[in-house]
């Protein structure tokens, strides 16, 4: 059984360059990692989202005016 991945960086490339250290921390917490590299790879969906991790990511990006932030690949 195949498992669905999630991305997000076309989302988080529309940030603007002085907000994204601000959301980095912001989405660290919400992902409940510490590391830039493991932040990366929910980024990339080399990790699976949970669920909680997915909506609150989503409600992050509200913050910013994204929508659809999230893609499947």
């Amino acid at each position: 059984m195949k498992t669905k991945k999630f991305t997000f960086t076309e989302a988080y490339n529309r940030i603007p360059y002085n907000k994204k250290k601000g959301f980095r921390t912001k989405a660290k917490k919400v992902l409940g990692v510490k590391s830039d590299n493991q932040f990366c790879n929910y980024k990339l969906g080399k990790s699976n989202l949970r669920l909680n991790q997915y909506a609150g990511l989503v409600a992050l990006f509200a913050e910013y005016g994204i929508k659809d932030p999230i893609k499947t690949i």
